[in-house]
């Protein structure tokens, strides 16, 4: 009996990642691979396809919502749960290796803002991150501290000084996404910002900065000089 086309076809697909890595690889090739493990049995290229007529993209993809997913035919609770389930492991890989890397002092935006944006890949929601440093700007914590829009800062400053008396911090940056794309800090962002930092100087920790972020972009709220009577030089005649 004559060998189906497709016997070993997955094998000698592994073998290629192995030898070669998927960053010069079409996108519905990949995705044909990640979904070998939801269908141990089924020919997962056509639906490597249809997603990625469906989506645009294997980014667009991953950050499919859930009950969106789950809903394109052919592919249903399981595998929606498995694609969800890469992203977040991205995220938390990204995350500690550039908290790994972070082991020296941070003193500029960029350097803050590439610690902080791995927080927010794949957020499709707002989330405030807070960020605490030692008298030596070296890094004691970065996490997100809740879900919702920064505005509401009485929801969470007391999260923050907690944290910031619990690591003996005393510098603190606060950051949060703007999934619409717009960096443009809102009114709000500005009275929190004004709110949080009065609160943590009670207990001698300083706010050098409130970072927002969208998928592509950081703004630094001290570097564009929003805020002088937050993130300006202190009067030396006080």
């Amino acid at each position: 009996m004559p060998k189906s086309p497709h016997e070993g076809h997955r094998e000698r697909l592994r073998n290629r990642i192995l030898r070669e890595g998927i960053d010069h690889m079409e996108p519905h090739i990949v995705l044909e691979a990640l979904l070998f493990y939801v269908f141990p049995r089924q020919d997962t290229n056509e639906l490597a396809h249809e997603l990625l007529n469906r989506f645009g993209s294997l980014s667009a993809i991953l950050e499919a919502p859930y009950d969106v997913l789950k809903n394109v035919p052919g592919i249903g609770e399981k595998c929606a749960f498995f694609l969800k389930l890469l992203l977040e492991v991205f995220r938390k890989y990204t995350v500690e290796k550039t908290l790994e890397d972070s082991r020296h002092s941070l003193f500029t935006s960029d350097q803050l803002c590439s610690v902080i944006r791995p927080k927010f890949i794949g957020r499709d929601t707002e989330v405030v991150v807070l960020m605490l440093l030692d008298s030596q700007s070296r890094l004691l914590f970065c996490d997100v501290i809740t879900e919702g829009s920064v505005s509401s800062a009485a929801v969470y400053v007391r999260k923050i000084v907690s944290l910031a008396l619990q690591y003996n911090a005393s510098f603190a940056v606060l950051s949060h996404n703007h999934p619409s794309g717009s960096l443009i800090p809102s009114s709000g962002d500005l009275t929190a910002t004004r709110k949080v930092f009065r609160t943590l100087a009670e207990i001698d920790v300083t706010l050098i900065d409130h970072i927002v972020v969208t998928q592509n972009d950081c703004f630094s709220l001290a570097e564009n000089g929003l805020l002088p009577d937050v993130f300006g030089e202190p009067d030396e005649d006080l």
